[in-house]
């Protein structure tokens, strides 16, 4: 996957207009550049036209059906222009006060900018959701087999749903992040018992991890889940978040998600 790191005014020179903010989400794939007529299996060419909002739209050149640039998109339900919803995601991504995201995206309500934020916040989630299992074994630069090592960590959390609902009701939420490569996990759980945490780990982490958590009793017995196919380290927040002996034992991955 190519990086490419923008500040926050190289992305607005770079889409100070309606043409060059569909180049800039053409070329970073979040729109599509190209489409095809279902009906004539002929592909569509962009034209321009002041009845849209994003004043270009794909039409077929032989029976003149018409497609949204956003088809399929990222933005296909959006009713902010392009650019608003580009630069509040930019502001989003950087964790970023909602109130300055929604400023610099051109004066969103404080409804609008919580709404999407909860929508990425799901993406993510489904994101996350669709690449769960994390952890394993892996080779080193020596050519040694070696356990990745897993943060878990559980907290507990508000959910309120698109803002709707002035009291939100607390949820349990298990997390896990792989140290060497970032690859990480989030499940919401009923409880934080011995049999929930373990369940939610089994399914989450590959055997032959190093699994590193605090010292809630529900994750005590990992070393010896089926038959041993963790190892387990443990930091108790209440001393140290990092083990004094070993900088290696911390939470400090997980705890900063």
């Amino acid at each position: 996957m190519k990086t490419e790191w923008l500040t926050f005014p190289d992305l607005v020179r770079q889409t100070a207009i309606e043409e060059e903010t569909i180049c800039f989400l053409v070329k970073h794939g979040l729109l599509s550049n190209e489409s095809m007529c279902s009906s004539c299996n002929a592909p569509r060419e962009i034209r321009h036209s002041n009845l849209v909002r994003d004043h270009y739209l794909w039409v077929c050149p032989r029976c003149y059906s018409k497609q949204s640039l956003r088809h399929g998109s990222f933005f296909t339900n959006a009713k902010l222009d392009l650019h608003q919803v580009l630069y509040f995601t930019y502001g989003w991504a950087y964790d970023l006060p909602l109130h300055f995201c929604a400023t610099q995206s051109g004066g969103m309500t404080e409804k609008t900018a919580t709404d999407w934020a909860n929508f990425h916040r799901d993406i993510c989630q489904s994101f996350v959701n669709q690449n769960h299992m994390i952890g394993g074994m892996f080779i080193d630069e020596n050519g040694d087999l070696q356990p990745e090592e897993v943060e878990i960590d559980e907290t507990l959390m508000a959910r309120a749903k698109y803002h709707r609902g002035r009291h939100p009701a607390p949820i349990w939420v298990v997390g896990g992040v792989t140290r060497r490569t970032g690859n990480c996990f989030m499940v919401e759980v009923p409880n934080r018992t011995r049999q929930t945490l373990e369940e939610v780990i089994v399914e989450h982490v590959r055997g032959g991890s190093r699994i590193y958590t605090d010292g809630w009793a529900g994750y005590a017995h990992l070393n010896e889940i089926n038959g041993g196919m963790y190892s387990h380290e443990v930091v108790i927040h209440e001393d140290n978040f990092v083990d004094p002996d070993d900088e290696r034992i911390n939470t400090q991955s997980i705890e900063g998600n």
